[in-house]
């Protein structure tokens, strides 16, 4: 393996675009669009739409980075300044009309910074709002300061606000400020949300002339990298080309998909095992680092399997509070177990749009199929967690299953959802599989999976052991995975012989 030793100092897929815009990979047909919107002497205001993890403030620091997108003169907007703040603060700050103090006054701090490099916003203090005055009147007295050094300035000014949901939990009187900010001078907003923005904001905003929103009128929905754009990431534009070895790539692709953040972290735990060991890494070793990955990734995939409850995704607004039964799966959720179960769906495809929309599926040889294994494997332990803590289940458990097929009703077989196989055990499942319904040899079942380093055949009973857990209705007397004494194992095509 040809491999130089600055290459081995640092890891690539640790780095972050606020310290290195090289790190940001992708993601150009996005840029395009929303530099189309700001190109021109007026720019105008773009929304970039997806969900958590998906990318969104990437994006957003790398446009707004000195040496980022701005250095690239093919965009157009070089004669622009970017002022970059994250909004989602003031979700958490408690008194409602001093958060739009701190707003407006985190505004001017970031504008100032952008201007003069020398300030220091964490060297200027908040000005304290007297006694007896309104706290509205006092980010009124802010806001004006911002607008006068936005009319000091001969270039227009884009205000990156990341996480917008933070600007919709504040007065509607911020928001309308906001918006004449937009139409009456030279500035323009490039804001991140989870859901359209007219979702984020209370039903009696409508009524109203000028909530921010309706300056959006171009969206850009952050989905899935390209195929292209993944495997750039991967090879680090090629400099990694040599690095990996093809096993690698098939497990990187497998177990993260084109998922940018869990391709980042599959990359960086692998790239580290991969310097210790640069020859070929054993299954085990992988199944070893799938179950890293798994546990690391499992805070990501628990908020975007609970954020498929959200009521914007029905297109109902927050401010509605609707009830829902929490006990019970959303039409996403339950769409999605589905793909995952059945390796397709012919649900309305409505649903299967938004979920492709927002990166959670992805249109593989003609059928839906969850974005990553990692995600697969969440997701089919979620029924699994639904029937241990006794609630309802999108598929019947393995007791109903086996009791069904007892009475002779095959037609619940396609429902059971198919084990949430592991690495090593996905290997020498499919490797039976493709076998099915003749007797593999052990030997001949190492040489497949392991081709070098040959494993016990104890160790191989293990694994075997671990997917009858998994697919037998009673795992000490199988039925479908069985052992032929003398020889080795087979899986039987069907699972009524």
């Amino acid at each position: 393996m040809n491999i130089s030793e600055p290459l081995l100092e640092a890891n690539p897929f640790t780095y972050q675009i606020v310290c290195d815009p090289k790190a940001f990979y992708g993601r150009q047909n996005e840029l395009e669009t929303i530099c189309d919107n700001l190109r021109g002497d007026s720019p105008r205001c773009c929304a970039i739409i997806g969900e958590s993890y998906i990318g969104k403030t990437s994006l957003l620091r790398y446009l707004t980075h000195p040496q980022g997108a701005v250095t690239q003169n093919a965009l157009g907007i070089e004669q622009l300044i970017f002022v970059y703040l994250d909004t989602s603060v003031y979700l958490d700050l408690t008194s409602y009309e001093h958060t739009s103090v701190q707003f407006w006054w985190d505004l001017l701090q970031a504008l100032q910074t952008k201007l003069d490099p020398n300030h220091h916003p964490t060297k200027q203090h908040l000005p304290k709002i007297g006694i007896n005055r309104n706290p509205i009147d006092k980010a009124h007295d802010i806001k004006s300061d911002l607008e006068k050094l936005i009319q000091a300035q001969k270039r227009p000014i884009v205000f990156a606000l990341d996480n917008f949901q933070g600007v919709a939990s504040l007065p509607l009187s911020d928001s309308a400020w906001l918006r004449a900010l937009a139409t009456d001078y030279n500035c323009a907003y490039v804001v991140t949300s989870r859901h359209l923005l007219y979702l984020l904001y209370h039903s009696e905003s409508w009524e109203r002339p000028s909530p921010v929103w309706n300056l959006f009128s171009d969206r850009v929905y952050l989905g899935l990298l390209q195929e292209e754009e993944a495997m750039e990431f991967i090879i680090q534009q090629g400099r990694l080309s040599s690095f990996w070895h093809q096993q690698d790539i098939e497990f990187i692709r497998k177990t993260a998909g084109r998922h940018p953040e869990l391709l980042r972290m599959t990359c960086a735990l692998l790239y580290e095992r991969r310097k210790q060991a640069p020859k070929t890494l054993d299954p085990e070793e992988y199944e070893f680092l799938e179950s890293r990955i798994y546990r690391d990734a499992s805070p990501i995939c628990n908020q975007l399997w609970f954020g498929l409850t959200d009521p914007e995704l029905l297109g109902i607004s927050r401010s509605a509070e609707p009830q829902r039964d929490s006990s019970k799966l959303s039409m996403h959720q339950k769409v999605l177990m589905g793909i995952a179960a059945e390796g397709d769906s012919s649900e309305d495809r409505k649903y299967l749009f938004e979920l492709e929309e927002r990166g959670l599926i992805e249109r593989v040889d003609g059928k839906w199929q969850v974005f990553s294994g990692i995600m697969y494997q969440f997701i089919l332990r979620q029924e699994q967690v639904r029937q241990l803590s006794g609630l309802p289940t999108v598929f019947p458990t393995v007791n109903e299953l086996w009791s069904e097929q007892q009475a002779g009703n095959s037609s619940l077989r396609k429902a059971k959802a198919p084990p949430a196989l592991t690495y090593l055990e996905g290997k020498v499942y499919h490797y039976l599989q493709s076998h099915a319904g003749a007797v593999c040899d052990k030997d001949e079942i190492k040489h497949a999976i392991w081709e070098d380093k040959l494993p016990s055949d104890s160790t191989l009973q293990k694994i075997i052991e671990r997917i009858r857990r998994k697919i037998e209705p009673d795992p000490d007397n199988p039925r479908y995975l069985i052992a032929v004494r003398g020889q080795g194992y087979m899986l039987r095509e069907s699972q009524s012989e």
